[in-house]
Formats: C-alpha cells, structure tokens, sequence
C-alpha cells in the first residue's frame, strides 16, 4: 500500500510513485498532531464534537497495489476526476455525502463505501473503506459501464483486498509497530 499525498497535488498519479516503490508496503502516516490554523487534534474525540473534529483534519488516504494498476489505465481526464473525489475524500472523511460517496451493499464489512466519479457519462468506482486507524484505504476501482455484473464481480476483490489490509494490520500490531 501506498500513502496518496495531498488530493494527489502534483496530477502525476498516486504519492508520484514509480515501479520500485509499488512493493506492497502500506506507508506510514506522516500526519502530526497539529491541523493548522491554531487547532489542536485531540487525543479523543470526548472533548470535540464529532463535525468539528471531521473537518478540522485531513484524513490518511492509502491504496492497494490492485488499485495503483487500475490508475495506470486511466486516461488524463479520468485521472483528474479521481484526485478531485480523493481530493473530497481527505477533506470529508466518513461525512463524504451523496453523489460523492454511497454504501455497498452486498459486502462483507458494513462500511464498504464507493467513489462515485463521472467522466463524460462514463461512471468510474472506486471501493474504500475506513480501517481501525482511521485511514481511507481505496481497494480497487473500475468502469461500471455496460457492466450488470459490476458489483457481483468487484465486491469479492475489495472484500478479499479489504481482509488482507485488516491482517496486516493485525501483524504490525503484533509484531509492536
């Protein structure tokens, strides 16, 4: 996995990453505590509410290596669109609303959640879920046009890449990271 800077300020595709670093390696968070402007990031969320405490961070955006390679296929203009929905994701985090963002039915986890992105009536997807940290991971993405069986299809990978993020997870939990 790969951290995906800042709405993938430099257009040149997710952290302007080369074949040598798509390693399979989640990236650390390079988050501090600070958010900017004077406001301080709570060790919890008892002394804020919840609204405020969303849209005073940036949230941590990663992506699989299955998703990396579906970026490499896109077109400029798609690309474009892509960052611009990250872009929402980092700022809106879970309050991401409708059209952006919707729930997945069918999924094993609850919160499975797709990007929703338009380009030229074309609807593009892209399958994410908040794990434990709390980070967005995107798992995988995909054109659902002309496609019944889109979502029969896509939701056991993103499930599947979803289960594998958690384990390794879990082991750099265990292994005291």
């Amino acid at each position: 996995m790969c951290h995906v800077p800042h709405a993938f300020a430099d257009h040149a595709g997710p952290c302007n990453r080369r074949a040598s670093e798509l390693n399979g390696r989640r990236a650390a968070s390079a988050r501090g505590a600070s958010v900017g402007n004077g406001m301080v990031l709570y060790p919890t969320l008892d002394n804020m509410p919840w609204k405020a405490y969303s849209l005073s961070v940036t949230w941590q955006v990663e992506y699989t290596d299955e998703f990396g390679e579906w970026w490499d296929t896109l077109s400029g203009e798609e690309r474009t669109r892509v960052i611009a929905s990250v872009g929402l994701l980092e700022r809106l985090g879970p309050n991401l609303p409708f059209p952006h963002s919707s729930g997945i039915s069918g999924s094993r986890h609850s919160h499975m959640r797709e990007l929703r992105v338009q380009v030229g009536g074309r609807p593009l997807q892209v399958f994410y879920a908040f794990d434990p940290r709390p980070a967005a991971i995107l798992l995988i993405g995909g054109d659902k046009t002309g496609q019944d069986a889109f979502y029969m299809r896509l939701i056991p990978v993103a499930d599947r890449l979803y289960d594998e993020h958690l384990a390794e997870l879990a082991a750099e939990a265990a292994r005291g990271r």
